[in-house]
């Protein structure tokens, strides 16, 4: 724990072993984050608005399934690669909730999950190639 003090008041603040702030590399990674990530959706979101504005009710956006699943095998990545295989669950909740209203078609439901759950592992088994090979080099 790292302690300071502004205008007679102490603050705590936690150092997480994770977390790398306390350098220039960490600092450039949220602005690069903030910032890239902003124009990152925008350029997604402008690809999709003119599917958008074509929609009658209750269509779906055409091509938003392939990004959604790049979106998703990132998201799976990225929590292995840190090892926080937990946190994969959140993937499928947000998934889950987003389609709950199709999921009662058992149809659609067995096409979803075997697609979700073959994204998921085949991502969770290059994330686990990586870290093997990180271990042998």
């Amino acid at each position: 724990m790292i302690g300071f003090t502004i205008k007679s008041k102490s603050y705590e603040v936690y150092k997480f072993d994770n977390l790398i702030i306390e350098n220039r590399s960490g600092i450039c990674a949220y602005i690069m984050a903030l910032f890239g990530g902003h124009w990152f959706v925008r350029v997604i979101l402008n690809k999709l608005k003119p599917e958008i504005d074509k929609l009658e009710n209750g269509q779906g956006i055409k091509g938003a399934d392939a990004y959604i699943g790049f979106l998703e095998r990132a998201l799976v990545l990225t929590f292995v690669l840190l090892n926080q295989f937990t946190l994969i669950g959140l993937v499928l909740t947000a998934k889950s909730i987003a389609r709950f209203e199709e999921l009662k078609n058992r149809r659609f439901s067995e096409y979803f999950l075997v697609g979700t759950l073959a994204s998921i592992l085949f991502t969770i088994w290059v994330g686990v190639l990586v870290l093997w090979l990180n271990k042998l080099i």
